[in-house]
């Protein structure tokens, strides 16, 4: 970009994108963290009722470790939100926003 180019007027916005993107699907990932939640307590007696710690393991269904899976992954996008929010360094972002 030119040095002697005209520039729009208004505010130049700054921000964290990584920050922003894990935070915002750390939020919206509650709705499939929930629906995880109640599987795995539908399930939770097999698993207490269980002798032993491998016959737990395999009282355990399919679909009560694809809700740990999913549960795991809610737990990884709030700890990136809070490390970008923390190391990701403010950048200006690609828009202007105008004088108001």
């Amino acid at each position: 970009m030119k040095s002697d180019a005209v520039q729009p007027s208004g505010e130049r916005r700054w921000g964290r994108p990584k920050a922003r993107f894990y935070a915002l699907a750390s939020l919206l990932w509650v709705f499939p963290s929930a629906g995880a939640l109640l599987i795995l307590v539908q399930g939770f007696r097999s698993l207490v009722q269980a002798g032993s710690v491998l016959g737990g393991l395999q009282s355990v269904a399919f679909e009560q470790w694809i809700a740990l899976i999913i549960l795991l992954a809610h737990v990884v996008f709030a700890v990136l939100a809070w490390h970008y929010r923390r190391a990701e360094p403010l950048r200006e972002e690609a828009g202007w926003e105008p004088d108001q």
